[in-house]
């Protein structure tokens, strides 16, 4: 490449773009997903991976310059004409993640817009489903590179020195990446798996980064400046799995090449939160369960937190219940809140959906928990696993007002397992010995579901149970008797229950009309301004959040004033 310097207003050497489910998604009847019932983000999908960070750090500190554009979350905005973005960009290589495959049709569009408007400029794909699906990725003549596996900071670093130098050559020696030589495809193979997380992120000096950014275009998602969550990793890889996610151990194994999980230390965890502890009162989110770590890890970051008087919300996931000695290594511990995912009441289908434990076990889980004082347990279902069916769902829901009688710390979602078994997961390579059957699998027909009219039609699996369509009105009845159960045990109150209630209503008989024959984008302009009047309910969020701006400004100078060559 010649490089394409020279033009104004979005300038760096790297550019990390993520973007929306697909560019219709402002019009697209996908919209009425009821998803953001249990995750801070719209149908958009407009969080971005955790490793947009890590990648931009490690190379800020190799000495290139980086920007994070959630093109998602700006499109959600209508400020974004992404021809416009694209013949503004001033880069080395444009990164584009296609993690998850809600992003299909987003990603390659961006892709090729990008590539309409900056033909010497590469584009680079990653990501799990890049990973996955990287032989047929490749072939795209608006895709340039792709790194595949888990751990892509070396490699990226590597490219970026060959591109800067205009070497193509070394491309040959770069591990993980998967590129083109005179039109055919070469496949570096993955030679490099981190094992040292302490390497990654070494700056957490990130969130000032991103809140100060022009227009905040960097933020992870919607509502992030209200309700903020800052991520920590702690693990590279899982010890389970689940029987639909593209993040189990098997992945790892056969398609990162990742033989054992990789630990960040409790010091440097510990770090990261005090770090992030200054910039104000919002939750900070422990990715994965410490236990993975073994006895010592995860008390040690309890007593490092301890230690260090670290008074943030603090949010811990666990697998699986914990044993009655967890609780009491974090009683003292300022806020915690305990995430659990029994995914349903039944538990022969919940360990082959995840893992066996019982409903006796959970509910030990939750007394002892408040008994050691957390502030706050979350306990998520989910529609659509193999085996369920109607009135296993409706068990699940009902058996959730035993859960909420146990104490007013208890909190109780449900959602459709929507809109993909995960390419790569035990259900989708396997899929009638787990109970589903995949209805596509190549790429393309997964960037064809993201523009169906309904999301029923954008599923990508039925169980032997429940179709399509059994899974999306099981979904509606099972939100709708949630919500009153949480207005009955007072963790909604009035208002938010009739706003639930609402948006469920519309979603519902929008779809239904749609289904019917009726003309998608017209009944979705119908409903959309409606939709986006009702304020989400704030049973999601813990408490009232609040950034400090003095503290973040500080810290923006203090990274500022490093840079400076003196």
């Amino acid at each position: 490449w010649e490089g394409n310097r020279g033009k104004m207003n979005f300038n760096s050497d790297v550019i990390f773009v993520h973007p929306p489910t697909n560019f219709e998604a402002n019009s697209k009847p996908v919209a009425l997903w009821p998803i953001s019932e249990v995750i801070p983000s719209s149908p958009t999908f407009e969080m971005y991976p955790y490793g947009f960070l890590t990648m931009a750090e490690y190379l800020e500190r190799h000495g290139f310059s980086t920007k994070i554009y959630n093109l998602a979350l700006m499109y959600l905005r209508e400020n974004i004409d992404v021809h416009d973005f694209a013949t503004k960009l001033d880069v080395e290589l444009v990164a584009i993640d296609l993690h998850w495959m809600v992003h299909a049709s987003g990603s390659l569009t961006l892709a090729k817009i990008i590539k309409e408007h900056n033909p010497e400029t590469p584009v680079l794909f990653g990501g799990l489903s890049s990973t996955y699906y990287y032989k047929e990725l490749i072939r795209n003549p608006f895709i340039d590179f792709i790194i595949r596996g888990d751990s892509c900071e070396k490699p990226l670093l590597e490219l970026m020195r060959a591109i800067m130098r205009r070497d193509r050559e070394e491309f040959d020696n770069i591990p993980n990446l998967v590129w083109k030589k005179n039109g055919r495809m070469v496949d570096n193979g993955i030679k490099w798996v981190e094992e040292d997380l302490d390497d990654i992120l070494e700056d957490p000096d990130v969130l000032p980064q991103l809140l100060l950014s022009r227009n905040l275009e960097s933020l992870p998602y919607r509502g992030f400046m209200e309700n903020p969550i800052v991520p920590v990793f702690t693990v590279r890889g899982c010890s389970l799995n689940c029987a639909t996610c593209g993040g189990s151990e098997k992945f790892y194994k056969r398609f990162c090449r990742r033989e054992k999980l990789a630990f960040r230390s409790p010091k440097k965890i510990v770090r990261d939160l005090k770090t992030y502890n200054k910039y104000g009162d919002f939750p900070i989110f422990l990715i994965g369960d410490l236990r993975q770590g073994g006895e010592k890890y995860w008390k040690n970051v309890a007593r490092g937190i301890k230690d260090e008087e670290i008074d943030s919300k603090l949010v811990l996931e666990l697998f699986s219940p914990a044993r009655k000695g967890f609780y009491e290594e974090f009683e003292g511990v300022d806020r915690v809140n305990i995430q659990i995912s029994p995914e349903t009441y039944d538990e022969d289908l919940r360990a082959r959906q995840r893992t066996r434990f019982t409903n006796d076990a959970l509910e030990k889980n939750l007394r002892w928990g408040i008994e050691s004082g957390v502030d706050k347990f979350d306990v998520y279902f989910m529609i659509g696993i193999a085996g369920q069916n109607e009135q296993e769902v409706k068990n699940t829901v009902d058996y959730t007002d035993e859960l909420l009688s146990i104490g007013d710390e208890i909190h109780s979602f449900i959602a459709p397992l929507a809109p993909f078994v995960d390419p790569g997961s035990p259900a989708f390579e396997k899929p009638s010995s787990k109970g589903f059957k995949i209805l596509f699998k190549d790429v393309s027909s997964h960037v064809e579901a993201m523009k169906s009219d309904t999301w029923e039609n954008s599923l990508n699996y039925e169980t032997r149970t429940l179709g399509r369509r059994e899974i999306v009105e099981n979904t509606y009845e099972a939100l709708s008797q949630m919500a009153q159960k949480k207005k009955i045990h007072q963790r909604i109150n009035e208002k938010e229950y009739e706003q639930k209630v609402l948006r469920l209503k519309l979603s519902r008989e929008a779809n239904r009309r749609i289904r019917n024959g009726g003309d998608p984008q017209r009944i979705l302009n119908e409903v959309k301004t409606s939709l986006d009047s009702i304020s989400s309910t704030g049973d999601l969020y813990w408490g009232s959040p609040k950034l400090s701006l003095t503290g973040l400004i500080k810290a923006a100078k203090r990274k500022m004033l490093s840079m400076l060559p003196f």
